[in-house]
């Protein structure tokens, strides 16, 4: 190349070409994704709707090395326990076990029965932060994932 010579590209003439029609495939893959993602948040809105209407208890918790922190819950879970769903989420499951009565089931137990792919069952009092009491029961089942490691 000399002195005063325009710089040539390798991609022009053909090259623009091609760089128009990867630009037209990128903003058709971005359109798409982002018909899928509207389409999975409303499907998952349908489902915490569906959830939060039912009278049944429903908490998911994330399996950590020291205890269960809770992902999920709908929102008769904190209503009956006297709290906001917000102040759940995020904190150890024992933020709910903290008021069970006599009836106290051992982490060890769960996590054990958890890790062997069994159910665990139980019942027991609770009381609410205002002191009123109701009667509480508990299945916990173990979710894993593709690799059969317990996850939740």
């Amino acid at each position: 190349m000399t002195a005063g010579q325009p710089n040539a590209h390798p991609f022009d003439g053909a090259g623009a070409d091609y760089t128009a029609q990867r630009l037209a495939r990128l903003e058709a893959e971005t359109q798409s994704l982002r018909a899928e993602n509207t389409a999975l948040r409303e499907q998952l809105t349908l489902r915490d709707q569906a959830l939060d209407v039912t009278p049944t208890f429903f908490v998911i918790t994330k399996q950590v090395d020291s205890e269960p922190i809770i992902v999920y819950c709908n929102k008769i879970v904190a209503d009956a326990h006297g709290f906001r769903r917000e102040d759940l989420i995020g904190k150890s499951i024992n933020m709910l076990n903290q008021r069970i009565g006599g009836n106290r089931t051992d982490l060890s137990d769960v996590n054990a029965a958890l890790r062997a792919g069994n159910a665990f069952r139980y019942e027991d009092e609770v009381t609410r932060p205002d002191g009123s009491k109701f009667w509480l029961g508990v299945s916990i089942r173990p979710l894993r994932d593709a690799s059969g490691r317990l996850t939740h």
